[in-house]
């Protein structure tokens, strides 16, 4: 018997490809936390997906185990939920027994179907299992996973604010010059970057107060309706090329 190491907890597909790389023994393991945030599968062509699916087919070469958790399988990647071999759908945690209680499926690959098939386990006497229990994890990895919890929460809402503010940028660059005047598109970009009132006032050599006016007036014009036309506009066009490539 061996237990989990606790090291093998990881938050994202990139500690997993490092950690795999190092495996030398057949059926060692990684668990992942919450795939359908790294590897969703609204996210099938970005190029994370395409190198996590890479990296999916070198585990399977290696025989090296993934365990991911996730709201439901259906929002993880394709190519992962049609290569998983078990689907465990939690039902009910019982606190008072320390356990958690599920349904186990394991998972058929059809080459004419677009996800799996799903089939209970069998037990030694031939009748399906409905329904099993886990335990607790031991206390040392569930100090480990409670205290990486906090810190991946916090990176990947950094991560959100980051992609957000990033794609505001770029769409304003685009085409805010043909609704704000430079001064109204230049209060608005140091806005996005995450400027105080004192801070863009400085900037522009303006006050605070003035720098606040010039914000607010950039703010109602870009609420416009013809705003928001070349935004979606623009967004079809990007969606285009991205399907494109």
């Amino acid at each position: 018997k061996e237990n989990f190491p606790s090291t093998h907890i990881c938050n994202t597909p990139e500690e997993a490809v490092i950690l795999v790389r190092g495996f030398k023994r057949k059926g060692e393991g990684v668990l992942i936390e919450e795939l359908s945030v790294h590897v969703g599968r609204r996210a099938s062509m970005t190029k994370q997906n395409r190198l996590f699916n890479m990296f999916l087919d070198i585990c399977r070469m290696k025989q090296a185990v993934i365990v991911g958790n996730c709201p439901h399988i259906s929002f993880v990647d394709k190519h992962y939920s049609m290569m998983a071999q078990s689907w465990v759908n939690v039902k009910q945690v019982d606190f008072k027994k320390g356990i958690v209680l599920a349904k186990a499926y394991w998972l058929q690959t059809s080459p004419f179907k677009s996800d799996p098939y799903t089939h209970k386990y069998i037990n030694e006497d031939g009748d399906e299992i409905d329904l099993c229990y886990m335990r607790k994890p031991s206390d040392e990895i569930c100090k480990v996973y409670e205290g990486i919890k906090g810190t991946a929460n916090d990176s990947v809402l950094d991560d959100v604010v980051l992609t957000l503010q990033k794609d505001r940028q770029e769409k304003l660059k685009q085409i805010g010059h043909k609704f704000l005047p430079p001064r109204e598109k230049e209060a608005y970009e140091l806005y996005l970057e995450g400027c105080t009132s004192k801070e863009g006032g400085k900037e522009m050599g303006i006050t605070p107060s003035s720098y606040n006016k010039t914000l607010c007036r950039s703010k109602d014009k870009l609420k416009s309706q013809d705003y928001r036309r070349e935004l979606q506009s623009l967004n079809e066009k990007k969606t285009k090329e991205r399907r494109q490539t």
